[in-house]
């Protein structure tokens, strides 16, 4: 969503199978609950899972960004292109321990990073670090971890529930309200679809805010998450952005 600075836009994203690592019953049934109770479920059994794959993309101005993230317990791999006009970037972004990589060209570390033109040119094509210790952290890293994905999926009163549809082949029931702030991106319109039956994990989501909209898609629960720690990566500085 739209700010200034490192990640000024952050779409959420996923794609969707099954886990069970709670009891059903500790759920009920997508119906049997009030919207409020079916969030705090849904993002429960989010939060159960080891791991999830998720993919989401964000249009706004001109410029789409398309993320394909393998997001664990505490580390993840990410990939992200950007396209804008007839130009085209790539950038990956990688969280192990406390520490997050990027990698990118010039015109990715620019248009989705904020780097500016000196910095996105001199640093384009090689591994940078972010420490949990900046101030940016949070910002680079997110979406990297079943946690910070599922922060991401939070919604605040009032939430509504929307008519049963089908997305990926499954029976999904929609919650609609606003978005939680965080990591840069300001409060939005947020639609979250949950399977309506078994465990209620998200399924997608889709959040708009001025003319910004992005979607994501969330699946593949429980995969192995493998990602390593690049040698020789450069210190990022704030004075880049």
């Amino acid at each position: 969503m739209p700010g200034p600075g490192m990640r000024a836009i952050r779409g959420p994203a996923g794609c969707l199978a099954i886990a069970v690592s709670l009891p059903f019953m500790l759920y009920g049934t997508a119906h049997s609950v009030s919207p409020a109770q079916l969030l705090a479920n849904a993002l429960a059994a989010s939060r159960a899972q080891s791991s999830v794959r998720w993919t989401g993309r964000t249009v706004f101005g001109g410029l789409t960004e398309t993320i394909t993230t393998n997001a664990g317990a505490d580390k993840g791999g990410q990939s992200v292109t950007v396209v804008k006009g007839g130009s085209h970037g790539e950038i990956t972004v990688d969280l192990v321990g406390d520490t997050a990589y990027v990698n990118g060209d010039s015109f990715a570390l620019s248009n989705y990073m904020g780097f500016t033109t000196k910095a996105a040119s001199d640093e384009a094509n090689r591994w940078v670090a972010v420490p949990h210790s900046n101030p940016d952290f949070s910002v680079a890293a997110a979406g990297l971890t079943i946690a910070s994905t599922t922060s991401e999926l939070e919604l605040t009163g009032p939430i509504t529930s929307l008519a049963d549809s089908v997305i990926l082949g499954q029976k999904v029931v929609g919650l609609k309200g606003k978005s939680v702030p965080h990591a840069g991106q300001p409060e939005s319109m947020l639609v979250l679809y949950v399977k309506a039956q078994g465990v209620p994990l998200p399924v997608e989501a889709k959040a708009t805010y001025q003319g910004v909209t992005s979607m994501i898609v969330l699946g593949h629960w429980n995969e192995r998450v493998v990602v390593k720690a690049p040698s020789g990566a450069t210190p990022f500085q704030t004075s880049w952005l």
